[in-house]
């Protein structure tokens, strides 16, 4: 997240940023004031939003990005998050398909 931060300008002119992760909202609340970032988080407690995108993890989601377009038509998924570079793999994947 803290790479996505980083380049928040970037992405933000091209694409809505949502991380998902199964803290509950007060943990959420705390880590995005504790991270500085910008973005929406969103909390998964059920796990149902890991489960329909086969992301499940018994103790926390798999680090996974999806892009999906206006339409919500999944067009890029980013299986290998690497924590510097994830913004760019995010920047790369929106020119490939084309947002």
């Amino acid at each position: 997240m803290c790479a996505l931060r980083d380049r928040d300008a970037d992405l933000r002119a091209r694409a809505r940023v949502v991380g998902i992760s199964y803290g509950d909202v007060a943990t959420m609340q705390r880590f995005i004031k504790e991270q500085a970032l910008p973005m929406e988080m969103l909390s998964d407690t059920d796990k149902s939003v890991a489960k329909k995108y086969g992301v499940y993890g018994f103790f926390a989601p798999a680090r996974v990005t999806f892009v999906i377009d206006a339409k919500g038509v999944i067009r890029a998924v980013i299986s290998k998050v690497s924590a510097r570079g994830h913004a760019q793999q995010v920047i790369d994947a929106l020119d490939q398909a084309g947002l």
